[in-house]
């Protein structure tokens, strides 16, 4: 074998192994010594949630998962689970926590103010959509923002408005949009899951489909009856859960080209595996955790 042959070999071994270890390198650096013992880290997840339709509820859960996959040990908590401050602090100690991650500036942020283990904060949404503009709130925020260890927003316009309202903050901020699984499960098929649960049987549907709660702040309901009007007239079509105010008019021009179909299919693949990589939100997370715990 040549030498750039070798050296080509070695190096795809490298990358390889490097990749395969990448996982392993997490367990590692995660755990900390406790007397002569190691133990592993132990960060508690504290949200807000107005029930199990609440994007916060469901965000809590896939972190939970994300980093017990990679041997941290992660407790979720509602507020409500809390008093105040103290009994927070209170439960953080004698469950010998290392750290904390709050998903909502403003209703988590004012429970973490005064916490005795360094946390990062999430910002949720509604919290730098609409409560950084009560005069009320804003300071709480504000104090929560200072106090943390680390910053995370879900898009660029969030991280945009974070760091314009606290500058001297951006060195804290990250971008992290949520993962987007697309995979499902080999065995599942979406004809007889609609049959079973709404008693559709209909073939050769056009099925319109949003993942979202239906909730007040997201008014997703006032496109009801002019899908229904559609659904009367041509009743292949159905909608499951809605989205934006130009649905409609874009739903039938996707349902009469095919072209555009297959760029938006490829277009928004592409998005998924670019802005919601799963692996890139596992790195995120873990480091954060493992900088805190240090």
């Amino acid at each position: 074998m040549s030498a750039v042959l070798v050296h080509r070999a070695t190096t795809v071994y490298r990358n390889r192994a490097a990749t395969a270890a990448s996982h392993f390198t997490y367990l590692l650096t995660v755990k900390c010594i406790v007397g002569d013992r190691i133990a592993m880290t132990s960060v508690l997840l504290l949200y807000s949630s107005k029930g199990k339709e609440c994007g916060n509820s469901s965000t809590s859960e896939r972190l939970r998962k994300l980093l017990m996959d990679v041997e941290i040990v992660c407790t979720c908590k509602q507020i409500g689970d809390f008093a105040d401050t103290q009994s927070l602090n209170a439960y953080l100690q004698v469950d010998n926590f290392h750290c904390v991650i709050g998903i909502h500036a403003y209703r988590v942020g004012k429970l973490l103010i005064g916490c005795l283990l360094p946390y990062a904060l999430v910002f949720a949404g509604t919290d730098l959509n609409t409560h950084i503009h009560d005069a009320n709130k804003l300071p709480v925020i504000a104090e929560a923002v200072l106090g943390a260890r680390h910053l995370i927003a879900f898009s660029q316009d969030h991280f945009n408005v974070a760091v314009t309202l606290w500058p001297k903050q951006k060195h804290k901020v990250i971008k992290q949009p949520q993962s987007v699984i697309t995979n499902p499960e080999s065995t599942f098929s979406f004809n007889a899951h609609l049959q079973e649960h709404l008693g559709i049987e209909q073939q050769n549907m056009t099925i319109f489909l949003l993942v979202a709660g239906i909730r007040p702040i997201k008014d997703p309901l006032f496109l009801v009856d002019a899908m229904a009007d559609w659904h009367q007239s041509d009743p292949s079509i159905y909608l499951l859960i809605i989205g934006p105010e130009e649905f409609v008019n874009l739903a039938k021009r996707l349902v009469s080209s095919n072209q555009l179909k297959d760029d938006l299919v490829t277009q928004a693949g592409n998005y998924v595996r670019a802005e919601h990589s799963l692996s890139k939100e596992m790195d995120t997370y873990c480091n954060i955790v493992k900088t805190m715990a240090n």
